[in-house]
């Protein structure tokens, strides 16, 4: 198949890409550089995380020893019934595996002002995901329904 230079001249007359993201890498970013997060927890507290990121899409990917990082890196954090873990447009800063309880999700669509619930989070589920992969605010405010 051959391609005319007016074909080319149609395919660059489109302008560049409007978005591209990549990682630097250099003297400040290296590899070898990584130190790993380990916060102190009990054996059978990381068998439960374990458990529960090994069922989840989320880590689905990730090798034994990448979700042993996972795991030493993760802590707990216990919320109380009515108690919002995350809110709409506020800014990201870690993920969330549910290890008890339900929690609900819900957001403010744009013209309205009342909050339309999305989804019912239950153990095994992760969240939180979007506003560190997108560097994004958050994208729904998630609430606790019980202690957990």
């Amino acid at each position: 198949m051959e391609i005319l230079p007016e074909e080319i001249a149609k395919k660059k007359a489109k302008g560049p890409r409007s978005s591209v993201s990549a990682e630097a890498f250099g003297q400040f970013n290296k590899k070898e550089n990584f130190k790993p997060r380990i916060v102190p927890k009990s054996k059978e507290a990381k068998e439960a995380i374990m458990e529960k990121i090994t069922n989840s899409f989320m880590f689905s990917g990730l090798d034994d020893k990448e979700r042993q990082i996972v795991v030493d890196a993760m802590e707990e954090k216990k919320f109380f019934k009515k108690e919002t873990v995350i809110k709409e447009g506020e800014e990201g800063d870690c993920l969330y595996v549910v290890a008890s309880g339900t929690l609900t999700c819900t957001k403010v669509f744009k013209g309205q002002t009342d909050p339309t619930f999305l989804k019912r989070y239950e153990a095994g589920e992760a969240f939180g995901e979007l506003a560190l992969l997108y560097n994004a605010p958050r994208a729904a405010t998630i609430t606790s329904d019980g202690e957990s």
